[in-house]
């Protein structure tokens, strides 16, 4: 095969990136990754049942995969399937626990920092599965959207120290994890003017990184730092995050196809 003699275009369709959610309960990462376009959810812990998704089911009917042997075994349907366009892991949080547990089990341990795996190497053995097992999902030139609860840490000490949210996930982990994503958004909260010159709280998704929480986006143009979710939104934020990147990827391919976007229940995840 011939060696490639001009530059690769950057992608400038969505749909193509892999893209993270993080946030507490309740704050809409299961509703919105379920408005993008042909996705199933992989999902590692309950929670769908009030969300009109398709989802990978066992022989059973059962839906939440609670063991890493399992998850590589519907990961491969998935991808074998040919159907789908976008891949969700609800959550990545779990996953890396079926990861954990497997590894421990592989090695006769009952914790990673255990026996043979004492002294960081259980870590690094977990994070190099789980990253692996990310690379390989993104390479297979899919969306992949990864879903994660919110963790608190602090920073610095007595009347200095503050708390930032971040993945919930330990830090040997997360690290590994987030370089493997291209754009990570924070559920948050801000205050908008109505009409009428009111104040109104409304959800948004935070892009850029704060002292206060984790983001990233790595794509050029960037994303702005907020994206406002109206409380008139009925895409629980798809309508608006796909706004705000097609407005910084003029010629990005339009993902949302009415036809196609599933309906959400007014319940989130």
């Amino acid at each position: 095969m011939p060696i490639p003699t001009a530059k690769s275009r950057p992608a400038a369709d969505l749909s193509h990136k892999s893209v993270m959610f993080v946030g507490p309960p309740g704050c809409g990462k299961s509703s919105i990754a379920a408005q993008f376009p042909n996705s199933i959810f992989l999902a590692t812990e309950p929670g769908l049942d009030n969300i009109s998704c398709i989802r990978w089911e066992d022989e059973h009917g059962n839906y939440v995969i609670d063991d890493w042997d399992v998850l590589l075994k519907a990961t491969k349907e998935v991808v074998g399937s040919g159907h789908f366009k976008t891949i969700i892991l609800d959550t990545v949080d779990m996953a890396y626990e079926w990861c954990r547990e497997a590894v421990c089990a592989k090695y006769k341990e009952e914790w990673q920092n255990d026996g043979s795996l004492g002294w960081g190497k259980g870590s690094g053995i977990i994070a190099s599965h789980l990253r692996r097992y990310l690379m390989r999902l993104q390479a297979l030139k899919v969306g992949v959207v990864l879903l994660s609860h919110v963790s608190r840490e602090t920073i610095g000490k007595g009347e200095s120290a503050y708390e930032r949210c971040v993945a919930s996930l330990p830090d040997k982990i997360r690290i590994p994890v987030m370089a493997t994503i291209e754009i990570c958004m924070f559920f948050d909260l801000t205050t908008v003017q109505q009409s009428d010159g009111t104040p109104e709280a409304v959800r948004c998704l935070r892009t850029k990184p704060s002292k206060f929480w984790e983001a990233k986006d790595r794509t050029k143009p960037g994303l702005p730092p907020t994206i406002i979710i109206p409380s008139s939104d009925k895409t629980y934020g798809y309508q608006p995050l796909l706004d705000a990147w097609s407005q910084a990827h003029p010629a990005a391919v339009v993902t949302a196809n009415p036809a196609e976007q599933k309906p959400v229940t007014t319940a989130t995840k």
